[in-house]
């Protein structure tokens, strides 16, 4: 899960609607055919001019020439056919142009068998044209009614097939549309979020629509396994050209990643094949068919299948539990450093940091301009950075130069860093601290904020055990679970800026929590957040009698004395419960929180409690955060398939049920209880000599003089959230007097 990621936030200021694909253009090879059964029609009619016509051997000419005409156009319509499913799916481009191919064929022998009828009565009017010609108008009217009802079924055959194939690919569409949450149908009501903040629309070369993130990804190589570098939904293969060699050839062959369940049952979905499988309709409309298969059903489906996927032993990069599609100029891949392997590993921050020049920092601007130059009004960056490895010092490089281009904008920077690490040893440990050291130091310099997200106790190289949440039972060494724990924090951290109404720029977010030049923020987070089904937040609140409910997420414990210089906190998902507490007229509330009348005079009040002189910035979103597949379960018993609480867990023996959403509640802080987890990473920094106990981490940069000053910032940095004065901040000169 090693990575990189720069993704570009946006507020555009016009909507996206979603185009369809035109089923009502049917082409020409249809007027063809109706031409020539109006042509039998019209011989039928005029049976003297057919007699002269016979004499002058015209029929096999003329149908000839309308056969051949059919099957050209018939062909030009394939082809066509296949220009617009390209950019949907090579697969089902293929099955249905067979299917064509057939039914032109299968409409081809039908016009050949009316030519040779034609044919035989054409030599046997020769002989009975004086004896019986009524009887033969009578024959050929009878076989050209025939012939007209079977080329009619040929036409209506093909139609139904193309129309189902044009439904079912629809349907795909709209269920990658509903993977990002993004919903264009006009008499869906709009969410609460405004999705093409971090998603952009585009077009393939045959003119459909699509939806990508706005992201760079930068990763090693050998970190895609089966995932294309370029993408699944554009061609941009290029033609290379033929190269001589004359030298001798060696030949290594490789097999490729085998591809865990759920990628296979993605296959099978852009196949559609599990679109017509027996399982998938109710057995109370076994008649359906692809038309009617609806985004709930594919998801539901998936659903089902996701209980027998247990990708915990399978999952060993991010794109083995990648669902969308991501744009041709998104992965850019480090060739210099493998993902595997003990040779040529990323390690050090300071072959990080001797990364962003030459073809790498070339690649990285192309990519950063086609995003950025294609903004309406561009708000700024996330930027998500592997904290304990080498892309620690390539992040810094890379906000660096975010500052130097776009330093109005927002920089809000995120470091990860693992519980554990595979295959670990003592010198990799302290590799781990020196990387985490110097990214806090730099990344922090170099951005609006810097908030470090974490499961693990400390990050240090003897940390506390990590954190654990009531409802959840995930495994902290499995980067696939923990990953899905910050994940969901970081749809509740991000919302205040993608929100559809009154949201907040990120520079305000920044400055919300940035007071005073301390740019580094500790995270906070309730995964779920503790809320019975059917109660009301009054109650939810007033039943956490411990304390606040949310977990530390940044490695850094909460304020004893509730001093914090500025918080912002994010309530997300309470769809369909009451904010409120709905008593009787005359009765009196059984706490304070239940006698208010709004959600935020709630929240407000109960965080006011802890942190009284705190400034205070509050955001209430009722839309979830989707669980789609695969997102593990890992959930109680205790929790239900909407992510509340129920009042009674489920049947001994029984299977839990599948979590589709669950309510999150987060809190961003900049307080004093920073001061301490600074110092102690200053600490242990301080404690090493790198040239005696890691002298190859130096070899690449930074050196021995930026690197102690690197340790000077970060002291400098811990004194300024000294508070030992009931909330005021003591000068450096008083602290030097200590």
């Amino acid at each position: 899960m090693k990575g990189f990621a720069v993704i570009c936030v946006l507020a555009v200021l016009s909507g996206c609607h979603a185009r369809t694909l035109p089923q009502n253009e049917w082409m020409s090879w249809e007027d063809t055919v109706e031409k020539l059964q109006d042509y039998f029609e019209d011989l039928s009619a005029k049976a003297d001019d057919m007699v002269q016509d016979i004499k002058s051997h015209q029929i096999s000419r003329e149908l000839d020439t309308l056969i051949q005409d059919s099957i050209s156009e018939l062909a030009m319509y394939q082809d066509d056919m296949k220009t617009k499913l390209a950019p949907y799916t090579q697969e089902a481009g293929q099955r249905l142009a067979k299917d064509l191919q057939k039914m032109g064929m299968k409409l081809q022998e039908h016009m050949n068998e009316g030519r040779d009828q034609m044919e035989k009565y054409n030599e046997e009017l020769r002989t009975m044209m004086q004896q019986n010609a009524d009887d033969v108008r009578a024959r050929v009217s009878a076989y050209t009614r025939k012939l007209k009802k079977r080329l009619n079924k040929d036409t209506q055959e093909i139609k139904r097939h193309v129309s189902e194939y044009f439904e079912e690919l629809q349907s795909r569409t709209s269920e990658n549309m509903e993977d990002a949450s993004l919903s264009y149908d006009p008499e869906t009501p709009p969410g609460d979020l405004q999705c093409d903040v971090v998603f952009r629309e585009g077009q393939t070369q045959g003119g459909h629509v699509t939806h990508t993130p706005r992201l760079i990804a930068m990763d090693l190589k050998g970190s895609l396994r089966t995932l294309r570098q370029e993408g699944s939904l554009y061609n941009t293969e290029e033609e290379t050209t033929a190269v001589t060699w004359d030298g001798s050839l060696m030949r290594h062959e490789e097999s490729p990643p085998v591809k865990n369940t759920f990628l296979k049952d993605l296959d099978k979905l852009e196949r559609g094949e599990i679109l017509t499988e027996a399982d998938f309709y109710s057995n109370s409309q076994p008649q359906c068919s692809a038309a009617a298969v609806s985004v709930d059903t594919v998801n539901s489906q998936l659903a089902r299948r996701q209980q027998s996927y247990r990708l915990e032993g399978s999952v060993k990069v991010w794109s083995d539990f990648l669902r969308i599609h991501l744009h041709p100029r998104t992965i850019s891949v480090i060739h210099q450093y493998n993902h595997d392997g003990e040779a040529h590993r990323l390690e050090a921050f300071g072959q990080g940091e001797a990364l962003l020049q030459g073809s790498v920092l070339e690649g990285l601007e192309d990519r950063l301009h086609f995003f950025v130059e294609e903004c309406d009004y561009l708000q700024g960056f996330q930027v998500f950075c592997d904290l304990a490895d080498g892309f620690a010092g390539l992040g810094s490089k890379v906000t660096e130069m975010l500052q130097d281009s776009y330093g109005g904008r927002g920089i809000l920077t995120f470091g990860l860093a693992p519980v554990s690490h595979p295959d670990s040893t003592p010198m990799k440990d302290l590799y781990h601290q020196l990387n985490c050291t110097l990214g806090t130091v730099h990344l922090a310099s170099n951005s609006s904020f810097f908030c470090p997200l974490t499961l693990r106790g400390g990050l240090g190289r003897r940390p506390s055990s990590p954190a654990l949440f009531p409802h959840l039972t995930y495994d902290p060494s499995l980067w696939y679970h923990s990953s899905s724990v910050l994940a969901l924090a970081l749809d509740a951290f991000t919302s205040p800026y993608r929100l559809r109404n009154n949201s907040v720029p990120m520079w305000q977010v920044a400055d919300t929590l940035a007071v005073s030049g301390r740019k580094v923020v500790a995270a906070y987070g309730a995964v779920p957040f503790p809320m019975m089904h059917g109660s009301s937040l009054p109650d939810a609140l007033s039943a956490c009698e411990d304390g606040l409910p949310w977990k530390p997420l940044s490695a850094c414990s909460e304020s004893a004395d509730g001093r914090c210089y500025g918080q912002w906190a994010t309530l997300k998902g309470f769809e369909g419960q009451k904010l409120t507490s709905s008593l009787a007229p005359g009765s009196k509330p059984p706490t304070p929180l239940h006698g208010l009348h709004s959600g935020e005079d709630v929240l407000a009040s109960y965080i006011s409690t802890y942190y009284p002189t705190c400034p205070l910035a509050l955001q209430l979103v009722s839309t979830p955060s989707k669980l789609t597949p695969p997102f593990p379960q890992i959930f109680s018993q205790s929790v239900g398939a909407q992510g509340f609480l129920q009042s009674q867990p489920p049947p001994t023996g029984s299977s839990a049920p599948l979590v589709s959403s669950v309510p999150v509640m987060t809190s961003l802080q900049s307080g004093p209880a920073l001061g301490p987890w600074l110092s102690e990473l200053h600490r242990g920094a301080s404690a090493l000599d790198p040239r005696r106990v890691a002298p190859s981490f130096l070899s690449q940069g930074p050196e021995l003089a930026d690197y102690k000053e690197a340790l000077e910032q970060l002291r400098l940095l811990s004194r300024c959230y000294r508070d030992d004065s009931g909330g005021v901040v003591r000068s450096s000169s008083e602290e030097d007097d200590d």
